[in-house]
Parts: structure tokens; C-alpha cells; sequence
């Protein structure tokens, strides 16, 4: 393979992980809108806490 061949692959590589890694916000986004209103419920960093 060559090296344009494997910078077009690592490139493909790199936007496919950035989808899915977006795929995982969204889902991750719903879960904390759908969730209850509780005190005490400590979000994982990323939610406005950063």
C-alpha cells in the first residue's frame, strides 16, 4: 500500500471514529435529557462541568 494510500485510509479511519464518537454524544445527550429531575445525581464530566 502506499503512503498516499495509507494517509487516505487513516484519514477515513479518523472520521469514521469522529461519527461514531459524535453517535455516542447524541445518545448520551438524550439519556441525560430523558432523565429525572433528582438532587444528587452526579453527571459524568462533559455535561457542563468541564
Amino acid at each position: 500500500m502506499s503512503r498516499t494510500q495509507r494517509w487516505e485510509k487513516a484519514v477515513a479511519d479518523g472520521l469514521d471514529a469522529v461519527a461514531r464518537l459524535l453517535e455516542l454524544q447524541e445518545e448520551y445527550q438524550e439519556w441525560r435529557d430523558n432523565l429525572p429531575e433528582a438532587d444528587g445525581i452526579d453527571l459524568p464530566r462533559g455535561f457542563g462541568r468541564d
